[in-house]
């Protein structure tokens, strides 16, 4: 049980961890065939591209305003509606 929990938890997290490791290596390191797992150089230039090329806090600020939206709506959505059926219920008596 646990070889299949351990499989399991390789093909969820490994892409992940394949994704954090690839942003610290040159864009020729990945692109690489062999590909390698470590960099062989780390350098943050990908993190410095992302600030200065792209507007990266305002895609942030979107995500988070649309996840804080949906959220609360989920929050709030099912309170309204068992209020709804509870006062349906008192209604029909």
């Amino acid at each position: 049980l646990y070889g299949v929990l351990v499989v399991g938890l390789v093909l969820v997290v490994g892409p992940f961890v394949w994704m954090l490791l690839s942003s610290f290596k040159p864009e020729a390191e990945v692109r690489a065939v062999p590909p390698t797992l470590w960099p062989e150089t780390l350098t943050t230039e990908n993190y410095s591209e992302l600030f200065t090329r792209l507007d990266f806090p305002t895609y942030f600020l979107n995500s988070a305003v649309v996840a804080l939206a949906v959220t609360l709506k989920n929050l709030f959505d099912p309170s309204r509606v068992a209020s709804c059926d509870w006062t349906l219920e008192l209604t029909l008596r």
